[in-house]
């Protein structure tokens, strides 16, 4: 949606396959950029939209901290955050948990245009059980 409305879009996943499917998928796409790395890799650039759409979780959780820091810091004045945190009440506890309280720390100097909670069981990506925790949040960076 965004490469269709004009955005210059920087895609990131430390994944071969996911590598190979972006540029299969947008060969022709001259507005976007794709990265190979994890996130203690990222080359940090400052823009107007971070979206982090279920990926902070799978962050080592040692890390998290770091990442949230690093996440706030390089969104623009007047730019957005989007993006998903499983919440301390999900399933998957291997992975990096946030109660909502915590998540909402970051954005100290956000206006919250949005936020959803869900819980709920439900059957996951990869076919199992899973109570899902999730928190959507939507926040403008204060000018």
């Amino acid at each position: 949606y965004l490469l269709e409305k004009g955005w210059n879009v920087i895609a990131l996943d430390p994944e071969e396959k996911s590598q190979h499917i972006i540029q299969k998928r947008f060969s022709n796409c001259s507005n976007l950029q794709f990265t190979r790395a994890n996130f203690k890799e990222i080359s940090w650039e400052m823009v107007d939209l971070m979206n982090c759409s279920y990926v902070l979780p799978f962050c080592e959780k040692e890390y998290f901290d770091t990442l949230m820091q690093k996440i706030v810091a390089n969104i623009k004045p007047g730019g957005r955050f989007s993006g998903n945190f499983f919440g301390s009440l999900h399933s998957w506890n291997h992975l990096c948990l946030v109660s909502k309280e915590k998540a909402l720390s970051y954005f100290y100097h956000f206006d919250i245009e949005y936020i959803h909670e869900v819980k709920e069981h439900k059957i996951s990506a990869l076919g199992d059980e899973v109570y899902f925790h999730n928190l959507d949040v939507v926040g403008r960076k204060k000018d």
